[in-house]
């Protein structure tokens, strides 16, 4: 689900296809553990080069519920 709210964020940011990204986020506890665990593939299909971990939320950013889990997400053109 993470996967596809990033790919949603970068269509709608007009990003290209083979644009690389940078992703900064603030999430739940849960959920952070989770990206952790799959950031690796989370990378690969996103084209993401760097995944910040913040403690709080960066201007401009947009709010994922996933389960009922909550994340404040930026996406960057590296």
């Amino acid at each position: 689900e993470f996967v596809n709210r990033i790919q949603n964020l970068r269509k709608d940011s007009k990003f290209e296809v083979t644009d690389r990204i940078e992703i900064s986020i603030r999430a739940s506890e849960k959920l952070e553990s989770a990206i952790k665990q799959m950031e690796d593939y989370i990378k690969t299909e996103t084209l993401t080069k760097n995944i910040t971990y913040k403690t709080a939320a960066d201007s401009g950013s947009v709010q994922f519920d996933i389960e009922n889990e909550l994340a404040d997400v930026l996406i960057n053109k590296v």
